[in-house]
């Protein structure tokens, strides 16, 4: 892990690795949609962005990775240390496994995930005919929970998924496993996880500057964070202004289980 994130920081004076920022985002698999701690962190990114690269990293921390958590005697998966301890704990135990400093976070369930999906007008991505199979099999309890009628996945390809379809999405892990494919299990589904973060990504950077703005207001409204938001917001009209740069140089992997 400790390569991924630091293959770019030789060549950096102090000022541009003072301005690297990484983040851990969290999600959480709680299926109370109003208890944010009532699960495991299904969900486990590394986002670091270098401001001198124009670059993007997400890093995926299996979910099953073993660990040791603070007040256990024995392993256990990695993820529950978000359950027992929050995100305090999350982030000790990320950095004590895998000798890294991370301080900030961002956390988000599913219900808000969503919901900030929709409110973006939904993402677009490209699907499998398998996977368009297994979100139809997940996607009902999603628009139970947001109480709207269920709307199935008609095709593969280039499609826009709406918010319960893409928690669909990032929540199977089942496709692949009726062939030989890398892509089953967690990590087909951490590969989903990133690749709809970058689709949202995409989605606000298509806006004009005052969109854009009022799109961060309404999801710092649906998640859970300790970074400086007055920090980043003086950092947007930089990204902006790059923002072609940094979203075509983005990189997605997961690390091995």
């Amino acid at each position: 892990i400790n390569e991924d994130l630091q293959s770019e920081i030789e060549g950096l004076s102090k000022k541009d690795y003072d301005k690297l920022i990484n983040i851990l985002l969290l999600g959480s698999d709680s299926k109370d949609m109003d208890n944010t701690y009532g699960g495991n962190s299904d969900a486990m990114i590394i986002v670091s962005i270098n401001p001198k690269y124009k670059s993007i990293k997400l890093i995926s921390i299996p979910r099953d990775t073993a660990a040791y958590i603070d007040g256990e005697k024995n392993r256990y998966k990695i993820n529950y240390a978000f359950a027992k301890g929050k995100e305090q704990l999350a982030l000790k135990t990320i950095n004590k496994t895998f000798d890294l400093n991370l301080k900030e976070y961002v956390t988000i369930n599913i219900s808000a995930m969503y919901d900030i999906i929709n409110e973006l007008g939904g993402v677009e991505l490209n699907i499998t005919q398998d996977e368009v199979k297994w979100i139809n099999e997940y996607v009902d309890m999603f628009y139970e929970f947001s109480g709207k009628p269920t709307k199935k996945v008609t095709r593969a390809g280039k499609v826009t998924l709406t918010g319960e379809q893409a928690a669909a999405y990032v929540k199977e892990r089942m496709s692949g496993t009726s062939y030989k494919s890398s892509e089953h299990g967690d990590y087909g589904r951490t590969r989903r996880q990133r690749d709809v973060f970058i689709a949202m990504m995409n989605k606000i950077a298509s806006g004009s500057l005052s969109e854009i703005s009022a799109n961060i207001d309404m999801i710092l409204k649906q998640i859970t964070t300790n970074i400086n938001v007055g920090k980043y917001m003086t950092m947007l009209p930089e990204f902006i202004s790059n923002k072609n740069e940094y979203l075509n140089n983005i990189t997605s992997v997961m690390l091995p289980g």
